[in-house]
């Protein structure tokens, strides 16, 4: 700094003083996945018509099973308390994919056991799946579904066999609308309403039985499945 005619003149190196430092740009970390799975994958064991947390999604996310039967499993993975996210009917080596936030993951059924003692059970295995976000599953009325079971139902001519009593159609449409009303949110699916439901009594866990107009007897949840599956899909 020097003084030239009584004016007071600052000289700046352009690069600016020794030792100063420069301000770069923020840097923008990437958001965390919602689900945090180790490379090898997490194995979880789930019994038959249980639910289970995934590990991993911060209680977030959870996998519902139906009955283990004829080498089969009904598997319905979802938020907690929301519509599922993927469900699939799966055999062991069979693998469930879903996406969440953009992020893939992959359920695979390594073990599926049937046991004379208990309940049965699985072994599912959770990996994220490829880097590229899965297809979006398609969003499925549930409730809407419901409401065409019921009408299959009410219209079929069955006779309702419940805890030793017969019921016309109609009563049993009646009685299965009433104990989806007092389940609430506890029913997420048309096969949520089915395997909780309409299988089985509350009150004595003795399944319900449907005697068809030819005079066959079947117990109801198989058979409602059925009506289930030949519906138009949505």
């Amino acid at each position: 700094m020097r003084s030239i005619g009584g004016l007071l003149v600052l000289a700046l190196a352009c690069g600016g003083p020794a030792g100063a430092t420069t301000v770069g740009a923020p840097t923008v970390q990437a958001a965390p996945p919602p689900i945090d799975v180790p490379a090898q994958g997490t194995l979880l064991r789930v019994v038959q018509r249980g639910r289970a947390v995934l590990p991993g999604s911060h209680d977030r996310v959870e996998v519902a099973l139906g009955d283990v039967t004829g080498g089969r499993v009904r598997v319905a993975v979802s938020r907690v308390g929301e519509a599922p996210l993927a469900t699939a009917d799966a055999a062991q080596g069979d693998v469930v994919r879903f996406t969440l936030e953009d992020h893939g993951y992959a359920l695979a059924v390594e073990t599926m056991r049937n046991v004379l003692v208990g309940d049965d059970w699985v072994e599912l295995r959770l990996t994220a799946d490829a880097p590229q976000a899965a297809p979006a599953t398609p969003v499925v009325d549930e409730r809407a579904r419901i409401e065409a079971l019921l009408a299959v139902v009410r219209g079929s001519g069955i006779v309702f066999v419940r805890n030793g009593r017969e019921h016309t159609a109609e009563e049993a449409a009646s009685h299965l609308r009433d104990k989806w009303s007092n389940a609430g949110d506890r029913i997420a699916t048309a096969d949520d309403f089915i395997e909780q439901l309409a299988s089985r009594s509350s009150q004595s866990g003795e399944a319900y039985r449907v005697r068809l107009p030819d005079g066959t007897e079947r117990d109801a949840g198989p058979w409602l499945r059925e009506q289930l599956a030949a519906l138009p899909q949505p």
